[in-house]
């Protein structure tokens, strides 16, 4: 029989949990938001290094995916969009196009700037302990690579 008196404390305080409320570490979410802001530090390697060396920590998995996936799709479109964009402007040099080679300028700079603006998107809710998924191919790449994030 255990006795109690007076001078002897209780049961152990509960403390609270180290994980934040919705359940995703600090250091999670630094990673994720690291992994976003390599658009302009290292692009695609920071993103692609975050992935691989995160195999027990899932948000940071997923955020270093969708991460990866921006920065390669805005490499990608903006070849594509240069490359496009000076056939055009070829194209019509020889009807007199006049200002038409800033569109050669234009486009990929308008691709560059939407992407930059979908890592600051993806900064912002790595650090609020959210995944922001790529429009259009970001959820079923992140099914295929197994890097979900409910």
């Amino acid at each position: 029989m255990v006795h109690r008196y007076p001078h002897q404390p209780g049961p152990f305080p509960q403390y609270p949990s180290q994980q934040p409320a919705n359940g995703v570490p600090s250091d999670e979410k630094t990673c994720g938001t690291v992994a976003h802001l390599g658009a302009l530090l290292m692009p695609v390697v920071l993103p692609v290094l975050m992935f691989f060396t995160g195999t027990n920590k899932p948000f940071q998995r997923a955020v270093a995916l969708q991460a990866a996936i921006v920065q390669i799709s805005t490499m990608v479109l903006s070849i594509v969009g240069t490359m496009a964009s000076f056939a055009l402007v070829l194209g019509t040099m020889r009807s007199g196009g006049g200002m038409m080679w800033m569109i050669a300028y234009l486009i990929p700079l308008l691709v560059m700037l939407l992407g930059l603006g979908m890592s600051i998107m993806g900064m912002v809710k790595a650090g609020q302990g959210e995944v922001w998924y790529t429009p259009v191919i970001g959820r079923w790449l992140a099914r295929v690579f197994r890097a979900e994030w409910p």
